[in-house]
């Protein structure tokens, strides 16, 4: 987790099998729908409830390559300053 200017970043990176293309496509589609037609919530579910709650700007991005692995970011705002936020890279 880190700082980027007003916003708190989380990153989680995996180094498996990665997702194919047109799968990670399927996916980021879903993130811009407004209602998920799928039976896979998790993502649309986190991504929708923070992007109603704070806007375009923040919610998941998923990017990710077969065979090389796949990293998911977390983007949302700093509300109250940055108390407890700091980076923790390499844990």
């Amino acid at each position: 987790m880190e700082r980027e200017g007003n916003h708190c970043l989380l990153t989680v990176i995996d180094d498996g099998g990665g997702i194919d293309s047109e799968r990670l496509k399927d996916i980021q589609l879903r993130f811009e729908a407004t209602e998920n037609k799928s039976n896979s919530v998790g993502l649309y579910n986190t991504h929708r409830r923070i992007y109603l709650m704070f806007g375009a700007a923040y919610g998941l991005t998923i990017k990710s390559e077969r065979g090389k692995g796949t990293c998911v970011q977390l983007r949302l705002p700093l509300i109250g300053g940055d108390e407890g936020v700091e980076s923790i890279a390499g844990r």
